[in-house]
């Protein structure tokens, strides 16, 4: 998986993640300033995967893999690899 890859690659790649990223549409909503974390399987909003804009795959506990794109179902424009401090460890792509 690398920058300017597509939704597709990276789920070729990494497989389904397991949360995502969901941004409120509406700009005076619960959640126009942060998203809101949901998970892959939601019954509620796991559909909503295709909206994102971030997908998280967590590796092990305390560390997880958080994929950024350009626009939903968008290429890859940053990869960040966080441990259990809220500082990314590594970041590729634009900051």
């Amino acid at each position: 998986m690398s920058l300017g890859d597509s939704t597709a690659q990276v789920r070729y790649a990494l497989g389904q993640p397991t949360e995502f990223l969901l941004w409120d549409t509406d700009p005076k909503g619960e959640f126009a300033e942060f998203p809101e974390v949901v998970k892959f399987g939601s019954p509620e909003k796991g559909h909503l995967i295709g909206t994102s804009k971030g997908w998280l795959y967590s590796q092990s506990a305390g560390n997880r893999l958080v994929i950024d794109f350009d626009k939903a179902g968008g290429v890859v424009t940053e990869v960040s690899c966080y441990s259990d401090s809220s500082v990314p460890l590594l970041v590729f792509g634009t900051v």
